[in-house]
């Protein structure tokens, strides 16, 4: 026979499991955060997802990993408890919406076109109006150049899609991270050296972060920006990203 107490127990375990537990999505961004086998189902791995994974851990947090379209991922944090979203620019836009447990990475973001066309390519960011631009519905450069006034933003579901589609021109610019352009390129197999950079985006030198949405409970907000601190102050931060090279590309 099963006591009241025992049954009160075994649900209070339960509790304490689900509350030390978060849902976990990212998109691919290589060499960050990114499936081995270029699928949304394969192994998820990167430096920022090896980073992530030593926080969880010295936090003691349980949790689950998904590769997913970033709209998704932002439907996610703006929506449930307990979920983290990286690699997330964290703008002034999105200040006060999320919990920032972490800096990964800092970013410069810049327009990326065609060398062959390059005679024709735009020179400031007002030119570019009247160019077609790839991007990602929910990410920080759609949200900045619709805000300002773009309306020939091209939604593309995936920024590993960019590259190919604009070798086929279904797009004329693209927005990247200019420390992984080159790097995201061969990995697709794709030249680098066919794109040009035109200009940077200055509202989004910012900062990659791990973020957790606005409502996650208060004591895994606490446990995973301390296991965070404490992973920079030992130095395993600094390992951990002393792996991502920068090669640069042709301007």
């Amino acid at each position: 026979m099963i006591t009241c107490n025992a049954l009160s127990e075994e649900r209070n375990l339960l509790e304490e499991k689900d509350f030390q537990s978060i849902h976990v999505y990212t998109e691919q961004v290589y060499p960050l955060n990114y499936t081995l086998e270029g699928k949304d189902d394969g192994e998820i791995v990167g430096i920022a997802t090896e980073l992530l994974v030593a926080i969880l851990k010295e936090a003691d947090i349980t949790y689950e990993i998904n590769m997913v379209p970033w709209s998704r991922a932002m439907h996610f944090i703006d929506s449930q408890e307990n979920v983290l979203v990286y690699s997330m620019n964290r703008t002034s836009v999105r200040e006060d919406l999320y919990h920032w447990v972490g800096e990964i990475f800092p970013v410069h973001v810049y327009l990326y076109g065609m060398e062959k066309n390059k005679d024709q390519l735009p020179n400031t960011l007002e030119e570019a109006k009247a160019f077609d631009i790839g991007t990602l519905r929910g990410g920080a450069v759609y949200d900045y150049l619709h805000k300002i006034g773009f309306t020939n933003l091209k939604i593309i579901k995936s920024v590993d899609r960019y590259m190919p589609l604009i070798e086929r021109d279904r797009f004329d610019l693209f927005p990247f991270f200019e420390f992984s352009l080159v790097m995201s390129a061969r990995r697709l197999n794709v030249d680098p050296n066919q794109f040009i950079r035109l200009m940077e985006i200055e509202e989004l030198h910012t900062k990659l972060f791990f973020a957790l949405s606005k409502n996650t409970n208060k004591e895994i907000v606490t446990k995973l920006k301390n296991a965070y601190q404490k992973i920079k102050d030992d130095g395993r931060y600094q390992s951990i990203i002393a792996k991502l090279k920068s090669p640069s590309i042709r301007q």
